[in-house]
């Protein structure tokens, strides 16, 4: 750590000179912390460090530290969802999503696995007669809990009270599920450009051309930059920012 703050921690500065040079590293700590851009500095650097040693190289272990880009409307975010679900499939890590390790889809089939199970379980346990109670508390996980997902809501669940609460995606994880399987074997090698007879069904409602979804998925991070979303809503942001263009704009009329 900083030779300062050490000397600090263990009360060996007593000058306000000290205390003020004290203050002013923490107060840069602090906004460290909040900064995605340093975060990301410094874990770039270590793993470099690491992969250097390994392949005896020098150089940086990434092209770029992050890219930062609005999802306007649910049809960008859709595609963003499987552009990164997707990814150990397409990198061949992976040749299902349930294996897809650090995915939010394999999380996402194993929660759904698990609550088809507690509800098969509690259907079963109602059929029977519970007598007997154990006294004996349940063992606590002591597994660090995963952080939650925003879930996905059923059909039933009106877009006016997803809005209002934000509290869901709005479409059915069956659905997306369904999308992505579908678009990981449509882009393997060996089937490359293959659409199927029967599309999935939330392509068809949030009215994506399936002809050019494959494309958008493949190249997402080169077609898009700054901003995703509807052909429309790219024209609003260029007049609301005074640009007269924007990135992306023949690629978004093109699939939504």
């Amino acid at each position: 750590g900083d030779v300062l703050m050490n000397r600090y921690l263990n009360g060996d500065c007593h000058s306000p000179s000290e205390i003020n040079k004290v203050k002013a590293i923490t107060q840069q700590w602090r906004e460290r912390l909040s900064d995605i851009s340093w975060f990301m500095r410094s874990l770039n650097e270590y793993i470099a460090r690491k992969a250097n040693i390994e392949d005896s190289c020098k150089g940086h272990f990434w092209e770029s530290r992050f890219k930062s880009q609005a999802l306007l409307d649910e049809q960008a975010l859709l595609s963003c969802m499987a552009y990164v679900d997707l990814n150990p499939i397409r990198a061949g890590l992976s040749d299902t999503l349930e294996a897809s390790e650090f995915t939010s889809i394999q999380q996402r089939i194993q929660a759904y696995a698990h609550q088809q199970q507690k509800s098969t379980k509690t259907a079963n346990n109602k059929q029977q007669s519970v007598t007997y109670q154990s006294k004996k508390q349940p063992k606590k996980n002591k597994q660090a809990p995963n952080i939650p997902l925003t879930p996905f809501c059923p059909d039933s669940i009106s877009s006016e009270t997803i809005t209002k609460t934000r509290k869901g995606i709005m479409y059915s994880s069956q659905d997306y599920f369904e999308l992505i399987d579908w678009t990981g074997r449509a882009i393997r090698a060996d089937k490359r450009g293959y659409i199927p007879e029967q599309e999935p069904k939330i392509l068809k409602k949030l009215g994506i051309d399936s002809d050019r979804w494959l494309e958008n998925i493949k190249q997402f991070s080169e077609r898009h930059q700054r901003f995703i979303g509807s052909e429309s809503q790219l024209q609003d942001i260029c007049e609301k920012s005074g640009q007269k263009w924007l990135f992306g704009l023949k690629q978004s009329s093109q699939l939504y």
